[in-house]
């Protein structure tokens, strides 16, 4: 047992120095200590809960990686999350700004700081041109809110953020934060829990529906693939034996989404049609959608009770175009709601993600048949 806890340590402190270069480790903020044990207490919490990860199991939080806000303060943490051979997620924990409560969590790896080479080619989308040679580890690094990690780098005397996960690069000037403030943050929780029915009478609850991520095609554009995974629960685990294969089904949507024509976007207004004219074309009529454009605390609710009824929702951040496919819930009181969705295009992984921390710019589109 000995032996296994220092592998362990040994590996987590490794492992902290791979994905975060010591250049951009540092923080100021007193906090470290109390994030740290509040990502290890919601990850043995949730592995305990959750039998679809099994390998976060007797898993330990690394060293965390501060990010800052647009205006400077530390703003959250995140933890990569070692296991016995490797890192088999990531927790990211607000700063005390936001009572260290757990933002969004995954089985991906902690996004690390881009190469050179990837920054390079991403500035060129600015109209800058750069030697490799000049690029350095980045000032600091930025959390904007859910899909929203940046590098910060100066380069020729403009502040340009790199994403990294999407590899997109943005004139800091031109960034806009998706996460509420944390004002605001702890008035989206209290609007949620309030919203909470009457009837619902527990101090938490969870469920999950049997929807597996999937991106089989490449180029895999997350509309389809989202598509694909709320298309597969159906097919394998409803009874609709006739809907495609996965690979069909990726192609269908792929063209009934309209994604074909929008440079591998999938716009909202095209996404329930275009699954819907699928599930058509294999001989089923009985297929419907129902689209929410303005999404509230009380859409939580929403959520859940369709879960709840084995109908899985499609998830839109509008700040990067991306989806997902939400296939089940956790809550528990004092007010933390998270939701557990497929990340099929860009981290082949599960996700919670804090309801109350996603902010505007959201768009769901339940799937019911």
């Amino acid at each position: 047992m000995k032996k296994i806890l220092l592998l362990n340590l040994s590996l987590v402190v490794i492992l902290t120095l791979l994905l975060f270069p010591t250049a951009v480790l540092a923080s100021s903020d007193q906090g470290i200590e109390t994030a740290q044990k509040a990502a290890q207490t919601w990850l043995d919490r949730t592995a305990a809960a959750n039998p679809e990860l099994p390998q976060w199991n007797g898993a330990k939080v690394t060293s965390p990686q501060p990010y800052e806000s647009l205006g400077g303060e530390v703003n959250a943490y995140m933890f990569g999350i070692a296991g016995e051979k490797s890192i088999v997620g990531y927790v990211l924990v607000g700063s005390s700004l936001y009572g260290y409560d757990v933002l969004e969590a995954g089985t991906a790896a902690p996004p690390a700081v881009p190469s050179p080479s990837v920054v390079q080619e991403a500035v060129k989308s600015l109209g800058l041109k750069v030697e490799m040679t000049t690029i350095g580890q980045p000032v600091k690094l930025l959390y904007t809110g859910v899909d929203g990690c940046y590098a910060l780098y100066v380069i020729q005397n403009q502040k340009v953020a790199v994403n990294l996960v999407f590899k997109k690069a943005v004139l800091v000037s031109d960034l806009k934060p998706s996460i509420p403030s944390p004002k605001e943050y702890q008035k989206c929780k209290k609007s949620t829990a309030e919203s909470r029915s009457p009837s619902i009478i527990l101090s938490d609850g969870s469920n999950y529906l049997n929807m597996n991520y999937w991106n089989g095609t490449s180029p895999a554009w997350c509309g389809p693939c989202s598509g694909v995974s709320i298309g597969a629960y159906y097919r394998d685990y409803q009874g609709y034996s006739s809907l495609y294969s996965s690979g069909d089904m990726y192609n269908s949507l792929y063209y009934y989404m309209q994604t074909y024509i929008n440079g591998g976007a999938t716009f909202p207004e095209d996404y329930g049609g275009g699954f819907v004219t699928m599930t058509q074309a294999c001989g089923y009529n009985n297929f419907s959608y129902a689209n929410d454009w303005y999404v509230t605390g009380s859409d939580y609710w929403a959520v859940t009770g369709g879960i709840d009824s084995g109908y899985p929702t499609a998830l839109l951040v509008t700040s990067q175009m991306h989806w997902r496919g939400i296939k089940g819930y956790y809550w528990s009181d004092p007010s933390y709601h998270y939701i557990y969705c497929t990340n099929s295009a860009t981290s082949q992984s599960w996700e919670y993600l804090n309801w109350d921390s996603l902010g505007l710019g959201l768009f769901t589109c339940r799937i019911m048949d």
